[in-house]
């Protein structure tokens, strides 16, 4: 990787685009702006099958601001390929580009030289890695937000996005976060209210958001 202004930046291959990304394992997910965005979708790196819907970002500061969620198909670093990963378009034209969590958990065990500016890659996840298509769709769906009456009543251990967030209270906006499914399996106790689950992550228990259930994902 190359330092540029104090980060360290990893170029890579996404959607068969290539872009360059800060590398930052504070962040829990890869997130791009509205520019990239805008231009995957005209030029055909990114389909409205892609978009999953509404979200929100939390930033250091503790600021949330609203984004839009969708699903990379592949990111590209040399020769190391990850599939499906979960990624959040902020609504910013000249937002960072950011290599977070949700990739980084994919590749499974690695390490990071801060002096020589090499991230070192040990093993893939494996059960991650693998694609869910062979190509891309000829007719793009067009976007339809959540159903959240169709889903299923999930109940016992699930899987959810990896470090999705646990709220305090049932509100995404306006909760503080008290913990996060780092395994990104969560033990359901019981459902709150149609877009809510109270659930235990780790030692934590507080609120989790339906929609990252990855099972519901696709139920849009």
């Amino acid at each position: 990787m190359q330092k540029e202004e104090g980060v360290y930046i990893v170029p890579c291959v996404v959607n068969g685009l290539k872009l360059k990304f800060i590398f930052d394992t504070g962040a829990s997910i890869v997130a791009i702006s509205m520019t990239e965005a805008l231009f995957m979708l005209k030029d055909g790196y990114l389909n409205s099958s892609d978009i999953l819907g509404k979200s929100y970002l939390q930033d250091a500061t503790g600021t949330i601001s609203e984004g839009t969620r969708i699903i990379i198909r592949s990111i590209e670093i040399a020769n190391h390929t990850i599939y499906n990963v979960e990624a959040i378009v902020t609504h910013e034209m000249s937002a960072p580009l950011l290599l977070g969590q949700s990739a980084m958990g994919k590749f499974g065990k690695f390490q990071f030289d801060p002096t020589t500016g090499d991230l070192l890659i040990f093993g893939f996840n494996e059960t991650s890695v693998s694609p869910a298509y062979n190509k891309q769709p000829d007719s793009p769906k067009p976007f339809i937000p959540f159903d959240y009456n169709s889903l299923p009543l999930y109940s016992g251990k699930v899987e959810v996005f990896v470090n999705s967030q646990i709220y305090k209270v049932p509100d995404r906006v306006n909760s503080k976060q008290v913990g996060k499914a780092t395994k990104g399996i969560v033990q359901i106790i019981r459902k709150e209210n149609l877009m809510f689950y109270y659930v235990k992550a780790n030692s934590r228990k507080g609120f989790l958001w339906v929609g990252d259930i990855l099972d519901s994902r696709n139920r849009h």
